[in-house]
């Protein structure tokens, strides 16, 4: 069995797309560090690797069993075994998880680059593991307003990430609203045109579908200017928003 030790994980909970598990460049001095005592490290399928770090499938019991109180954190003078966790690796990508207790990969985390190239190293002599994941509980393509397509956010840092989440979750509220006017409204904003006559002629839900479409590709002050009136209808995203603004003043003031 092969192990790493004391190794720093940044865990983002629940999180199904892999973007959304922030490599160690984007980690935050908010964020909740914590250090493995150790952890056992398995060598998996490409599939399977994925099946993960773009999922919360339903572990398989030979994974379950093999990692079984083998991940131990250390408090003071304590040391705690996780229930289920361990490091996972194809031998050219890697992943910490952790079950919280459950069949599911709820806890997700990178490496540092230094520990990263330790698995990696490792994966030349390493043995495979032959884990399979049953295929009704690997990720179905069904994206929604907060699972955005992968390819819609590679080049986008964290922070736009995230607030290109927010955007979509805010267009999915306008998408349940009634209002075709209001739908029509935010494509002339983003359009900058006031030309409403071709825009009415359209179904709700083709309006939908095209402020989608502006939407969804990339991102850009306009994008985040049309963001900063939307969130205004939504209180809870409002002060997400806000969060979001007081880091960005936060780390602009250190780099003074």
């Amino acid at each position: 069995m092969l192990y790493l030790y004391d190794i720093w994980v940044n865990w983002f909970d629940g999180v199904e797309m892999g973007y959304g598990i922030c490599p160690y460049h984007e980690w935050r001095k908010s964020d909740q560090i914590e250090m493995l005592d150790q952890t056992p490290v398995y060598f998996v399928s490409t599939e399977f690797f994925h099946a993960i770090e773009y999922g919360l499938p339903k572990l398989p019991d030979d994974f379950l069993q093999a990692t079984y109180k083998k991940t131990f954190v250390r408090k003071g003078y304590e040391r705690t075994a996780l229930t289920y966790s361990s490091v996972i690796s194809t031998g050219t990508e890697t992943l910490a998880i952790d079950t919280l207790g459950y069949h599911i990969p709820f806890r997700k985390s990178r490496l540092i680059p230094r520990q990263e190239q330790q698995v990696f190293d490792m994966s030349k002599k390493a043995t495979r593991h032959n884990f399979e994941i049953e295929k009704q509980h690997q990720l179905v393509n069904d994206y929604t307003y907060w699972r955005i397509p992968q390819q819609y956010m590679i080049g986008l840092t964290r922070k736009e990430r995230t607030l290109k989440q927010m955007l979509m979750i805010c267009l999915h509220q306008l998408k349940a609203t009634k209002s075709k006017e209001e739908i029509c409204y935010w494509l002339t904003e983003w359009e900058r045109t006031k030309n409403l006559q071709k825009l009415y002629a359209m179904n709700k839900s083709t309006l939908w579908k095209q402020l989608y479409k502006k939407f969804i590709n990339g991102w850009s002050e306009r994008h985040e200017l049309i963001l900063r009136q939307l969130v205004r209808s939504y209180p809870l995203l409002e002060n997400y928003w806000e969060i979001e603004q007081s880091r960005q003043r936060n780390k602009e003031n250190q780099n003074k």
